[in-house]
């Protein structure tokens, strides 16, 4: 046999197939590994990429082979390692450089990355300990293990991270103890809590120490690899990392370098769901920009605790999983300090910033389909500079909307009536249109419209404004520039004068017939304004100054015999004064300008304002 020519120390399978939520000692290699094992030989094997919490494929399930999961490099376990109470061990499985064939480097993950690892080890503990079996190797790799719990599970499965180190020195040193893992690791100021330790040869009578600030008030050893500490953390202990040590009654002690670490108690946070008010991520785990469609967005509220803190990542859960960091498989969230600030996010989506106590901030996540619908519970996780977390969670309630505000514009000095359509408007809702205009009453006719009185200043600012619609619930909905605040429009008179001249055909040119001419007059008291485009109808054309409609050139000029004010594509823009007079021409597809024909001018002009006058050819 080849055992008897080389030294084997695992075998490694980075297979699987199946799922299994128990031992499947009824596979047909159960008895192949056992052989192994019995002849001190550990069959490490791959426990599965299915991403399953419960479950195990084949043969990692088997009751002899030595299952592994995968973990990332921050210990966490790696999204697709299956997982369950009686998986062996964990090891980094997730973006793993190894070798590749042709000579040549390559990065993978998954569960296949990670039982190599245990294989490996395994090697070096067998060199290191020639004599020792299998199942004392997998207990010096599982009691000196960092424990990592699972939390896909709901209050998760934990199972030991190797630590070659600590095995070896385990293998090594029998009788001296040695320190595995500390959970929980860390603890607020002020706090009191049991801690478990978790190594090899505890002794009765073992003593501890957590460092300065931190009271152990008792200590029980409950087995040569667990004890359980209860710890007081003074209010003004120094915040960082302590150094654990354990000693025995003999005087043999060991210490955990910053295996305790006191913190500063974590903030509290408030969310509130704000709609889907603006557009500053995309679909994907990278995309930290505009898509073009709303995003849902969250307030965030910070409070509590000691300050200043710093945001270091942000993950919101719900219809859906949206973080800051784009190495996950999750879609991109964004953070702003502002509705309308740039976003946060570095270039790879990961932030750090500040916030002070009190501080507000923004997410934003983008919608895949309907993930932000009423009654969808969302929760928001932050984790802080300072080692802190704290998370928030909001039930998504009726958000309204705003779709038309008519009249949309209204002059300084006036007192409009304005209808506001929408959805989901409560009794009780408020409306606001910006600065200048005060909202006299607000009416909810129905959950789809408002009725609101306005009254605009003589001095307000010309421009447009957001309108508000706040239900009493504190939800609100923006349109904006849904409103704009523009002087009254001019009075204008029309007159026709005959088919006088030529000026214009199918563009701004003549053609060699004479067009529709028309005298338009700005009254006294219009004041002076700018035009930026004319349109002419009748039942027998339209003419107009905008390129982009497929309807023939109007032409404009300061008088009769002066030369076009249209651009060489037809466009205008030019001043009229108070009582000022200007001439339209308009070509003559199909005696178009006979007796009894009315005829419509609408003047668009620089503020926004727009005037109409009709006449009819006499």
């Amino acid at each position: 046999m080849l055992r008897t020519t080389y030294a084997f120390a695992a075998v490694n399978m980075s297979l699987g197939g199946g799922l299994f939520s128990s031992n499947c000692d009824d596979e047909p290699y159960k008895p192949f590994i056992d052989n192994l094992r019995a002849v001190g030989i550990a069959t490490v094997v791959a426990s599965g990429n299915d991403g399953s919490t419960d479950q195990l494929s084949a043969p990692a399930c088997i009751s002899t082979a030595v299952s592994v999961g995968a973990t990332t490099k921050d210990d966490q376990v790696a999204y697709f390692s299956n997982v369950t109470p009686f998986l062996s061990l964990f090891a980094p499985g997730d973006e793993i450089i190894s070798s590749y064939p042709g000579g040549q480097f390559a990065v993978a993950s998954g569960t296949s990355m990670a039982a190599p690892h245990v294989a490996g080890a395994w090697a070096i503990l067998k060199q290191a300990a020639p004599a020792a079996g299998v199942d004392e190797i997998l207990q010096a790799l599982a009691n000196t293990g960092l424990m990592i719990t699972d939390p896909r599970a709901g209050t998760g499965t934990a199972r030991p991270r190797i630590q070659v180190d600590l095995a070896l020195s385990a293998l090594l040193n029998p009788g001296v103890p040695i320190i595995g893992s500390i959970s929980p690791d860390r603890a607020n100021l002020g706090a009191s809590l049991t801690v478990t330790v978790r190594g090899v040869n505890f002794e009765p009578g073992a003593s501890v120490s957590f460092g300065a600030g931190v009271t152990v008030s008792s200590m029980t050893v409950v087995s040569s690899t667990q004890v359980s500490v209860a710890l007081e953390i003074a209010t003004m202990a120094p915040v960082g990392p302590r150094d654990v040590t354990i000693t025995n009654p003999g005087g043999q002690s060991t210490t955990r370098p910053g295996g305790f670490t006191v913190v500063m108690p974590p903030p509290t946070l408030s969310l509130t769901f704000l709609g889907k008010v603006r557009d500053k991520v995309g679909q994907g785990g990278a995309a930290f920009a505009p898509d073009g469609a709303l995003d849902g967005t969250f307030r965030v509220v910070v409070q509590g605790g000691a300050w200043p803190r710093t945001v270091t990542r942000l993950e919101l859960r719900g219809g859906g999983v949206w973080d800051t960091d784009a190495v996950t498989a999750h879609w991109a969230l964004g953070a702003t300090t502002s509705l309308d600030g740039a976003l946060l996010n570095a270039g790879n989506g990961a932030v750090s910033f500040g916030v002070a106590d009190g501080g507000v901030f923004y997410v934003f996540a983008a919608d895949p389909s309907a993930a932000f619908a009423a009654g969808t519970n969302f929760t928001l996780t932050a984790n802080f500079g300072d080692g802190t977390t704290a998370s928030a969670t909001v039930t998504l309630p009726v958000i309204p909307t705003i779709t038309s505000v008519t009249p949309s514009t209204g002059a300084p000095g006036t007192s409009p009536t304005v209808t506001v359509a929408g959805t989901n408007f409560q009794t009780g809702a408020t409306a606001a249109f910006g600065a200048g205009i005060t909202v006299g009453s607000t009416t909810v006719g129905s959950a789809t419209q408002l009725t609101v009185a306005l009254t605009i200043g003589s001095a307000a600012t010309l421009g447009p404004r957001d309108v508000v619609v706040t239900n009493p619930n504190g939800q609100s909905a923006t349109r904006s520039g849904g409103f704009t605040v523009a002087p009254p429009p001019p009075t204008v008179s029309l007159a026709y004068l005959g088919k006088l001249r030529d000026k214009v055909g199918a563009g701004p040119s003549p053609n060699g017939a004479l067009d529709g001419t028309f005298q338009v007059t700005f009254e006294a008291g219009s004041g002076a304004r700018t035009v930026t485009r004319i349109e002419l109808r009748s039942s027998g054309g339209v003419w107009d100054t905008d390129p982009a409609t497929p309807h023939w050139v109007l032409g404009a000029s300061v008088s009769l015999d002066s030369a076009l004010l249209n651009a060489a594509n037809g466009a205008v823009s030019f001043g009229v004064a108070d009582g000022g007079v200007f001439y339209v021409f308009a070509s003559d597809p199909n005696a178009a300008f006979t007796p009894g024909t009315s005829f419509t001018l609408t003047v668009i002009l620089a503020d926004t304002s727009v005037a109409t006058v009709s006449t009819t050819i006499p």
